[in-house]
């Protein structure tokens, strides 16, 4: 019992040296760093897009598009006013399928006297007056999320 306890010491101790050698080799090799401690400057970019838009809180009704009620969850959004235009960008999730999603806001656009200009099976434009919007469909495939969509809106400042 003796000679196992001291054999397994001695191969322990020789890994160990052998670590430790092999570190002492390669000295440009550093240890990872924790991700906790690393905090990126933002881009120019970053911080000219934050001093244009205002990030909202919670969804803001749009002239002539629909009301989502209970079926969309806000995610996040944000709104630009400029020179008596606005401009709105407004990320939902949904429990929905991307073609019901579809289908809900051509027939509720179509209702509410917009114009569809163009559409696909992820996308659709469509303009009223002065008032331009897109949306667009983003499968997410988990069921309690099934589709994400962006309503981007450019119009007069209401």
């Amino acid at each position: 019992m003796n000679k196992q306890c001291l054999l397994s010491f001695i191969l322990l101790f020789a890994c160990q040296t052998a670590a430790t050698a092999q570190a002492a080799r390669n000295p440009y090799k550093r240890p990872p760093q924790p991700l906790s401690n690393m905090s990126p400057k933002p881009s120019l970019a970053a911080q000219q897009a934050n001093s244009y838009f205002e990030k909202l809180q919670k969804p803001i009704s749009l002239p002539g598009v629909p009301d989502l009620g209970s079926s969309g969850v806000f995610r996040f959004g944000l709104k630009r006013q400029e020179k008596g235009t606005v401009s709105v960008g407004l990320r939902y999730g949904t429990s929905s399928s991307p073609q019901q999603t579809l289908d809900f806001f051509k027939q509720s656009l179509l209702a509410e006297k917009w114009s569809l200009k163009s559409a696909s099976n992820a996308s659709l434009q469509a303009s009223r007056g002065d008032a331009a919007l897109s949306i667009k469909i983003m499968p997410k495939g988990s069921p309690e999320v099934q589709t994400d969509f962006m309503i981007n809106y450019t119009g007069k400042d209401y």
